[in-house]
């Protein structure tokens, strides 16, 4: 993983931990604000309009970033529940299913 994608993937993990800080829902808006201007700094979406001013966007790393913190999770949460990592991908996609609805 090179160094930006760390920086996008620590900026992440500053997203998570600035709702965790706080209950007051001004203070979790602030913390929001912060990681989205870090997420900004850190190049975890490039843009780029080419000679036809056509709009290209590289999601590479931020999906980077988010896959390397969903493998670290995984493999914790496996070492630690004694469940695979495909059983515990089936709980959050029934998760992702639930909170759509």
């Amino acid at each position: 993983m090179n160094q930006n994608t760390r920086d996008v993937a620590q900026a992440l993990v500053d997203l998570y931990s600035g709702y965790l800080a706080s209950e007051d829902a001004d203070e979790e808006h602030a913390a929001f604000d912060t990681a989205m201007g870090r997420l900004n700094g850190v190049d975890a979406v490039i843009a780029t309009i080419n000679d036809n001013d056509e709009l290209s966007l590289d999601f590479t790393p931020i999906l980077t970033a988010s896959n390397m913190i969903l493998m670290w999770v995984l493999d914790r949460l496996s070492q630690a529940g004694g469940e695979t990592e495909e059983a515990l991908l089936f709980d959050l996609r029934s998760f992702l299913e639930r909170v759509g609805n």
